[in-house]
Formats: structure tokens, C-alpha cells, sequence
């Protein structure tokens, strides 16, 4: 129910440590830095992935631009996004 703002300025708050994450089916995904687009909305905790990441917030959506999902290497939104097709339009829930 955060702003996209809000978010990101947690996410700015909390690098490195103790970092800021959510869960995507089931496994952690670490958010280190990301920008907003509050003109745009996405329910709640929604993950679209359209040649960007984009996950809808309260107010806004956040768009990761560094992330990484347990297990794996950090990576850019970009190189993210290419492996992770499967993810789109699927629920994050916040941790």
C-alpha cells in the first residue's frame, strides 16, 4: 500500500545493508536501486514486464533498475527482464 516514492526512498535508505526485498513465487528478490513513474498505475504488488520491470505500488509504480533474485548474480533490469518473462504479471509480496 507504500508510494512508489516511498519505496524507493527505502530502498535508496536501505543500501547495501540491510537492503530491501520483496518475494516473487516463493524465493527473495532484492531491490538495490530503482526510479518512479507516478503517472502511471498497476495494482498493488503486480510485477510487467515489458522491456522494463515495472511493479505497481499504492501511488505509482516502481521500476527496479538493479535487482537480484535468490540464488542468482546481481543483474540490471534489462538482463533481468530477458530471463524472467515468466514473472510477468504475477504478485510480488512485500517484505
Amino acid at each position: 500500500s507504500l508510494s512508489a516514492s516511498e519505496i524507493n526512498r527505502r530502498i535508496k535508505a536501505f543500501y547495501p545493508w540491510p537492503g530491501s526485498h520483496t518475494t516473487v513465487n516463493g524465493k527473495l528478490l532484492k531491490i538495490m536501486k530503482g526510479k518512479i513513474d507516478s503517472k502511471k498505475y498497476l495494482g498493488p504488488g503486480f510485477i510487467k514486464i515489458n522491456g522494463e520491470i515495472q511493479i505497481g505500488t499504492g501511488d505509482g509504480i516502481l521500476i527496479p533498475e538493479l535487482l537480484q533474485l535468490e540464488g542468482k548474480r546481481v543483474m540490471t533490469a534489462d538482463e533481468f527482464s530477458r530471463g524472467n518473462q515468466h514473472l510477468d504479471g504475477i504478485s510480488a509480496v512485500s517484505s
